[in-house]
């Protein structure tokens, strides 16, 4: 019977001298779990900002094709005027060219101002976590025909000279 009490004895004291440790490990796991939370509020907080930039960037290509497409525009009526003007014989060449350099230069800030506004819209798809591939052209796009094993036609060894 002594033996029992001791024993009973031994775990009531380790209990006791496990308490502190018990009470520590449900902090950390508190502070864990806080932690977890914050992490990932700063991770839709992120999310939020990167989306919020990519659609600013995206307005912005937007707008900037606007203009340089109406810069354009203009510069081929300019350009046309200039060519009219040279064919009556009120202006020179070197004017046409000069007007002719202006719309090249013009439609190329165009095609460059375009090409930004599909990686503005590619960088937008991206964010909200979509192909932008697969949204330009349709999921069959990526259906790629290629040979199988079984398809393709052994080589033959016996070639002449000639190829046949």
């Amino acid at each position: 019977m002594f033996k029992h009490w001791q024993s009973a004895g031994f775990r009531a004291s380790w209990d006791l001298l496990t308490i502190p440790a018990q009470l520590q490990q449900r902090e950390v796991i508190k502070l864990q779990t806080k932690l977890v939370g914050s992490r990932r509020t700063a991770l839709a907080v992120a999310i939020l900002t990167q989306l919020h930039l990519s659609l600013l960037d995206c307005a912005e290509a937007a707008e900037r094709l606007e203009v340089t497409g109406a810069i354009a525009e203009r510069r081929q009526r300019l350009l046309t005027a200039i060519e009219s003007a040279v064919t009556e014989g009120t202006s020179h060449d070197g004017e046409c060219l000069d007007q002719r350099l202006k719309f090249l230069r013009a439609h190329g800030r165009y095609l460059r101002a375009f090409a930004n506004l599909m990686v503005a819209e590619a960088r937008l798809l991206n964010t909200v976590g979509r192909d932008a591939l697969i949204e330009a052209n349709g999921p069959e796009s990526l259906e790629f025909d290629l040979p199988t094993p079984a398809d393709e036609e052994p080589e033959s060894e016996e070639t002449d000279a000639d190829g046949s």
